[in-house]
């Protein structure tokens, strides 16, 4: 797995709840309140390892939330590190915090996943066709003030469509993993 050396702090705030009305999108949906919407939210309909990791993580079993998320697919993909036959990149991030705000108020819990996943993500998947990049992002909400989220880049490369979607899967499933691991502890 290869990670991004850096985390990105992200000034725009993300307002929750956000409001969204083209076709293919969805706005805010409180997962963990209401986890019947799940089965609405058109970037989850066709990604079962995006469905599994949003479902997942907010589940009261888990100690995360989920705040957005989008999944693509690009061909002709190029990239001066990337061999010229992995031009298959399927990708997604997915904003993630602490089910309690309260530990998101500062970066620094969500700066200390980061550090634990690039230990466990790098023995997980050894291959370089799954890569990672973390931003974090000032959120907040009228009722609840402001905390930060952590953007979840993940990135899948292959020679064919099938291989891209098979490792993004691959790293989706690592950090899915990863985080319920956290709310054992």
């Amino acid at each position: 797995m290869w990670f991004a050396k850096n985390v990105e702090v992200l000034e725009k705030l993300l307002g929750i709840p956000y409001f969204r009305e083209d076709e293919g999108s969805h706005s805010y949906e409180n997962l963990r309140e209401n986890p019947e919407a799940l089965d609405a939210l058109p970037e989850l309909r066709k990604a079962p390892a995006l469905y599994e990791f949003v479902k997942d993580l907010n589940s009261h079993q888990s100690i995360f939330q989920t705040f957005g998320c989008e999944k693509w697919i690009n061909t002709g993909y190029t990239h001066p590190n990337v061999p010229p036959q992995f031009s298959f990149h399927s990708g997604s991030y997915i904003d993630v915090a602490f089910a309690d705000l309260n530990s998101c108020r500062s970066q620094e819990p969500l700066l200390e996943i980061v550090d634990g996943y690039r230990i466990y993500g790098s023995k997980s998947i050894e291959h370089s066709t799954v890569q990672v990049m973390f931003n974090m992002r000032h959120t907040g909400n009228v009722d609840w003030g402001h905390w930060w989220t952590l953007e979840f880049w993940n990135y899948g490369l292959g020679r064919t469509e099938e291989e891209a979607e098979h490792w993004w899967a691959e790293g989706v499933r690592s950090f899915k993993t990863f985080l319920l691991e956290q709310s054992t502890l």
